[in-house]
């Protein structure tokens, strides 16, 4: 199994989360992982150089899943979304079929465990002191478990519980409450009809793209990027996520393509 691409996976999510949104941090999780993977074999360091920087060990990456399985049942069930995220990450491993089919009954053991998630956190956060992870890998892994809750587009309460306990026990907790701090249920909301005008007012394409009205220009199209891709479709079709989620992804898509084309002429620019 080769361990340099786990853990450049894990920067893969870390990158992917911060220029692509929860979604980005899917994708670049199991493109670290692919990127890291190739031709490589053993222990290995995460940027290839001795001395640097830990690795997630064998036994760190059970009990990886283990603490996935229990944070995907966390709300009553797995969902669809959710199954598809765990499976991207075996995918773009490229496991072989035994070693897949172990990590899927450490996950499974998670999921129907009686032991609280604290108690799986727990060992995992003893297994990372033991190999002396950095509180970058920590801060990665809490990115991993972000993303998983994401998958859905929504956040069950205990799903938040369950993210402030793992940051206060791997100590990132900062981390876990900036992901909060922005980050909002987009699938209990509805996405206005295109067909009202009354949706894209000034004010209301503002809104859509975070930014205040006395934005400058150069502010509206850096928002507009960023907007964009944590809403791209093809991000969502690329997770392999559910038809629900990719047209909501579409609609979003399209709806802050046309606040920006709104402010845009507005202010006529180019």
């Amino acid at each position: 199994m080769n361990f340099k691409g786990i853990a450049k996976g894990l920067i893969g999510a870390l990158i992917g989360g911060f220029f692509a949104g929860p979604l980005g941090a899917i994708l670049g999780f199991c493109y670290g992982v692919y990127q890291g993977s190739s031709g490589e074999s053993g222990h290995r360091r995460l940027d290839g150089d001795e001395g640097t920087e830990p690795v997630l060990s064998a036994r760190g990456a059970r009990l990886l899943f283990q603490c996935l399985g229990k944070l995907a049942k966390s709300d009553g069930h797995v969902s669809e979304d959710e199954a598809a995220f765990v499976k991207s990450i075996m995918k773009n491993w490229q496991l072989d079929a035994t070693t897949r089919r172990r990590f899927a009954l450490e996950f499974n053991f998670g999921r129907d465990s009686s032991e609280p998630f604290l108690f799986f956190v727990q060992n995992l956060a003893k297994e990372l002191e033991s190999i002396r992870a950095t509180r970058a890998m920590r801060k990665v892994i809490v990115q991993v478990f972000c993303s998983l809750v994401v998958a859905d587009r929504y956040v069950h309460p205990e799903e938040r519980r369950m993210l402030r306990e793992a940051g206060r026990v791997l100590g990132v907790q900062h981390d876990v409450d900036a992901f909060f701090a922005g980050y909002r249920n987009e699938s209990a909301q509805q996405p206005p009809p295109a067909s009202s005008s009354q949706d894209f007012s000034p004010e209301r394409c503002y809104e859509i793209l975070g930014i205040p009205p006395t934005a400058t220009d150069a502010q509206v199209k850096s928002a507009y990027r960023r907007k964009a891709k944590e809403c791209h479709p093809d991000l969502a079709e690329g997770a392999g996520l559910s038809a629900a989620t990719i047209q909501h992804a579409k609609e979003s898509f399209q709806r802050i393509g046309r606040a920006y084309d709104t402010i845009r002429q507005l202010r006529g620019m180019k």
